[in-house]
C-alpha cells in the first residue's frame, strides 16, 4: 500500500474526485460502476492505498483508513464514492 496525505477536505469524511483514471472495472448489481483508480486533488489513490484526511476539528488527529474500492452510482446525479476502512487509535 502506498501512503498518502490528503489535507484540508470539505468535511472529514469527503473526496474530491477531480476525475476516473481509466473505464469502470465492473458493474454491481446496485447500479454502481467501480474503478481502479481516481485523481484526488491531484493525488491518483486505488483500492488499497492508505489515506489522511484532515479532522474538521484542527485540535484533533486526522482520521486514517484504508480504500476499499471506487465506484459511481448510476442514474442522474453520478455522484462519486471512496469505501474506505476506517482505523481506530488507542488513546
Amino acid at each position: 500500500p502506498r501512503p498518502l496525505q490528503i489535507l484540508n477536505p470539505p468535511s472529514p469524511l469527503s473526496f474530491i474526485f477531480s476525475q476516473w483514471i481509466g473505464d469502470s472495472l465492473a458493474t454491481s448489481t446496485h447500479k454502481r460502476l467501480f474503478y481502479g483508480a481516481a485523481r484526488v486533488r491531484g493525488h491518483e489513490v486505488r483500492p488499497g492505498d492508505a489515506v489522511e484526511l484532515a479532522n474538521a476539528d484542527p485540535s484533533m488527529p486526522p482520521y486514517l483508513g484504508r480504500i476499499v474500492n471506487l465506484y459511481e452510482k448510476r442514474g442522474s446525479d453520478k455522484a462519486k464514492y471512496a469505501h474506505l476502512q476506517w482505523y481506530y487509535r488507542i488513546s
